[in-house]
């Protein structure tokens, strides 16, 4: 969990805001006591619609089935790869780094930048150049770990 540690005075519980505490096996609030837990050293912050506590905190702002469609590796991948393949997703991808480009080209360097959702990091290159730590955050735990196999 070392590669937290930078980031620990600016992250905060999605539940409560409360201080989170870095442990081994996972990260605690100490505000509302919820353990966050780590996979691969992935934070899952994320609160589920099962999480019937988590939900009252929290309003909800994600699709219904996002967490479900890219539940598994080989999903999260097919889904990314279409943006390799089809010739309209490549051009869409193509307009995001022009846009991307003129809005952060004229900007300094900053420390920290944060992307929401990141999905597999299709446009994550185009970010990194732009700033010294990208903090990438999704709902679809494997479509981070998709983009960490690109």
């Amino acid at each position: 969990m070392n590669n937290l540690q930078p980031i620990q005075n600016i992250i905060v519980c999605p539940a409560c805001r409360g201080e989170l505490h870095i442990e081994q096996n996972g990260i605690t609030c100490i505000g509302c006591k919820r353990v966050y837990p780590t996979h691969a050293n992935i934070p899952q912050f994320a609160i589920y619609k099962k999480d019937k506590a988590g939900l009252k905190a929290v309003a909800e702002i994600s699709n219904d089935n996002y967490e479900q469609r890219y539940e598994d590796f080989e999903k999260a991948k097919n889904y990314n790869l279409k943006y390799d393949r089809k010739p309209l997703k490549r051009l869409s991808t193509l307009r995001e780094y022009q846009i991307l480009q003129r809005l952060l080209g004229g900007r300094q360097h900053c420390a920290t930048m944060l992307e929401i959702p990141c999905g597999g990091g299709r446009i994550s290159p185009q970010l990194v150049n732009a700033t010294d730590m990208l903090i990438q955050a999704d709902v679809g735990l494997w479509q981070i770990f998709y983009g960490m196999t690109r």
